[in-house]
């Protein structure tokens, strides 16, 4: 059974997630179809594929098993428009007897109607199409559905397909229990991660800005190649469906099995972490042991300028970091003193050839302050976050 899927991440990180699908395995893969930032479409020999990807990739929101998708009008019409592609795309096979169901509607771009619009006219469709095939009224349930139906909207493009993910986003991983107040979501750790080139076979990784470890637990998590989908084991709805002709969609196990075979409990990269806050330190501290990487990631409380004293000069090859003040407590004037400190920071601390990157909101005071500590700024990228626009930059020594 072939198909299309489409596979979504933050904006501005569809090139990571394109990458990471492609070594993973998936097919003729294009990032950004129709202009939308974010997605990754990819040719599907079986929905198997999707859910062992949705499993598998630690750069991934969502997977969506396309059903239908078409061009609508902008205007009040397009939800009758996206209803009747509903309506046409075979739900009532998907749906088991008994089963219930959901429609979530994210929509990018201008439209003269609401997200909530879309998802009450493909809701009544589907409701409709059922009970049509089979003379059965299925039964909405939003919190906790059977079946969760996207009916997605970009610009004049909407899809309909069947998330192999759940109301919940995979950048809830299902591991940390310690949330800092401006964390970081572990799909865009991961990318950074990705995004410095770091190999843990080889190099130090160093976080001296840690916050609660997000980013130094994934490049653990990574090194060992762990699935990004292992704390949603049970919860994924990919374990949920059924195929068209009734029997289940697949065997979890043949989801999880392969992948689980992969982890590398062995593997001994170096990571370093610190923070200032000796409370961000207890609570990266917390979420290494929750993600079971305490063995590789063991933050210390230290300030940042101290970094290439504490590390040695020249010693560390990446550096990954998240800014605590750049994100989502910014003040002006701090991070005019903190973007100088940490790039003077890093110019001592890395080995020719290395590499800091980081997100930031201020690009001018990024870039006077790379140039002042002689680094090059090899990458800068617009990245969403939840709302607030930054930028992750690659900054080359």
């Amino acid at each position: 059974m072939t198909g299309t899927a489409v596979l979504t991440t933050a904006r501005g990180l569809a090139d990571v997630l394109a990458r990471e699908a492609t070594e993973a395995g998936a097919r003729e893969v294009e990032e950004s179809p129709h202009g939308v930032p974010g997605w990754v479409r990819i040719r599907l020999e079986d929905p198997l594929d999707l859910a062992r990807l949705v499993y598998r990739l630690r750069v991934i929101h969502r997977g969506i098993l396309l059903l239908a998708e078409g061009a609508i009008p902008p205007d009040g019409s397009g939800p009758a428009r996206i209803a009747d592609l509903a309506a046409g795309a075979g739900l009532p096979d998907w749906i088991a007897p008994g089963q219930t169901f959901a429609v979530r509607c994210r929509r990018r771009g201008e439209h003269g109607f609401r997200s909530r619009d879309v998802e009450e006219a493909a809701g009544a469709a589907v409701v409709a199409a059922v009970d049509a095939a089979r003379g059965e009224r299925v039964r909405a349930r939003l919190e906790d559905p059977d079946v969760l139906v996207r009916c997605d909207v970009a610009g004049e493009r909407a899809v309909v397909g069947l998330d192999f993910v759940g109301v919940r986003s995979l950048h809830r991983r299902g591991i940390y229990p310690e949330r800092h107040r401006a964390a970081l979501k572990a799909t865009v750790a991961a990318a950074l991660v990705r995004l410095s080139g770091w190999d843990p076979e080889r190099e130090v990784l160093a976080d001296p800005l840690c916050g609660g470890g997000t980013i130094v637990c994934e490049a653990a998590l990574l090194a060992r190649r762990v699935p990004g989908g292992s704390g949603r084991k049970g919860s994924l709805l990919f374990e949920r469906l059924r195929a068209p002709d009734g029997h289940p969609l697949l065997d979890p196990a043949g989801v999880y099995g392969p992948a689980d075979a992969e982890v590398r409990p062995q593997a001994r990269p170096r990571i370093l972490a610190s923070d200032r806050s000796t409370s961000a330190v207890a609570q990266a501290r917390a979420n290494a042991a929750a993600a079971g990487v305490s063995d590789l990631v063991s933050p210390e409380p230290a300030d940042l300028p101290s970094l290439p004293a504490r590390v040695g000069t020249g010693s560390i090859h990446r550096i990954v970091t998240n800014p605590p003040f750049g994100i989502r407590m910014g003040n002006r004037r701090e991070m005019e003193s903190l973007y100088p400190t940490l790039c003077c920071a890093a110019a001592a601390a890395l080995s020719p050839g290395g590499t800091l990157t980081f997100l930031a909101v201020h690009e001018h005071d990024v870039r006077a302050a790379a140039a002042g500590a002689g680094l090059r700024v090899l990458s800068a990228r617009g990245v969403s976050l939840g709302g607030v626009s930054a930028k992750a930059f690659v900054l080359g020594r």
